[in-house]
């Protein structure tokens, strides 16, 4: 007799992704974040995610870091609600956005990381992101100076300002006006010194500005009513599609190339916008024979196997005399494998096989 192993798993919360990759304890590691071409051809690549009473940050932060793709989670959104969330063959921005519909939040790409926040906030950082990657920055200038930005926990935020006036040379006034704060951990790819204080300071309702002497900034009120240009690359920008987006964004100007949207107004209308375009995509699937696994973990085998099998939206069947197996912890180190290889490692010294047959994986004694 086959029983269902669903009671094998129920720990496991957080299953991914297109290529499968696990990585063991991976928060103790900087990151290798993917950043330019390989950020964009990941955010369109196909992605399945299982998740059941999750809490919020542990598990977004947890697929940040075995996807190689940074995520801010913004400080006064509640790390702790769990959230029930299932997604098959989604694209990065479309699972980003049942996240954000789960939550009660907005996201938004900014630089090579994805903000999660406050509505208002993730609109202004939208059009932010649109204004400083669209124009041409004097490379020599104080705020076109990039670099990585990370902090240990329980860092303040008047902590990474004095840490960032003093490697770049400037002078902070106004810091009283931010809101003391304990945060936590954080750690995103390069990028310029504006756009790292803008990531920072919009967090506590604050934005800055450059005096005249240019090595002098200023804590000032965020900017409100953001008019921004965004460009939407990937989508194919059919009439239906233009149809939805003018009746989203009615004070925007949309225009179009062979394969590019590009959406100008306020920041409000170019989230809409985006939105719809990004539901509107189709990620192109891969075949079980093209799909290779990485796998670096230790853990229980049933709890492996429920993984895999949640990542290939497949049913796990395990027969009695096969069900001692799944409790044992086992380590399994994979690179480039095969779906039959990696199962093969993970039954590696049981009596136990298994056969596929469609969408359902059957473990049994040979």
């Amino acid at each position: 007799m086959y029983a269902a192993a669903g009671a094998w798993f129920i720990l496991l919360s957080m299953l991914t992704t297109a290529d499968c990759c696990l990585a063991q304890d991976a928060s103790r590691e900087m990151v290798q974040w993917r950043t330019g071409r390989q950020f964009e051809k990941f955010s369109k690549s196909p992605i399945s995610v299982s998740w059941q009473n999750a809490e919020l940050r542990s598990h977004l932060m947890q697929f940040s870091r075995s996807q190689q793709i940074a995520i801010v989670l913004d400080r006064r959104v509640d790390p702790n609600q769990l959230v029930d969330l299932k997604v098959k063959n989604v694209s990065l921005e479309q699972f980003l956005l049942r996240i954000a519909q789960a939550s009660g939040t907005k996201f938004c790409r900014f630089g090579d990381c994805y903000y999660v926040g406050p509505a208002s906030n993730a609109e202004r950082l939208l059009g932010i992101n649109a204004i400083l990657t669209s124009g041409r920055q004097n490379k020599r200038s104080l705020l076109s100076q990039t670099a990585a930005m990370s902090w240990p926990r329980l860092t303040t935020p008047q902590d990474v300002l004095k840490q960032l006036s003093t490697a770049n040379n400037f002078e902070v006034k106004g810091i009283e006006e931010i809101e003391h704060d304990l945060m936590t951990e954080l750690n995103i790819p390069a990028m310029r010194l504006d756009m790292r204080l803008a990531l920072l300071l919009s967090q506590f309702d604050c934005w800055f500005k450059q005096s005249k002497s240019k090595r002098v900034i200023s804590i000032t009120q965020p900017p409100d009513e953001l008019k921004a240009s965004m460009r939407l690359a990937g989508y194919n920008a059919d009439a239906a599609l233009l149809k939805r987006l003018k009746f989203a964004a009615p004070s925007c100007k949309i225009t179009t190339t062979k394969s590019t949207i590009n959406v100008s107004g306020p920041a409000a209308e170019l989230e809409m916008a985006r939105n719809i375009a990004i539901e509107s995509f189709k990620p192109k699937l891969r075949s079980m024979d093209d799909k290779r696994f990485q796998l670096n973990i230790t853990n229980k085998r049933g709890l492996i196997l429920k993984a895999v099998a949640e990542q290939l939206a497949m049913e796990v069947l395990v027969a009695d005399d096969c069900q001692e197996i799944l409790e044992d912890v086992i380590l399994v180190e994979v690179k480039d494998a095969t779906l039959e290889m990696l199962l093969t490692a993970i039954l590696a010294n049981t009596d136990c096989e298994y056969s596929q047959e469609g969408e359902t994986l059957r473990l049994y004694r040979r």
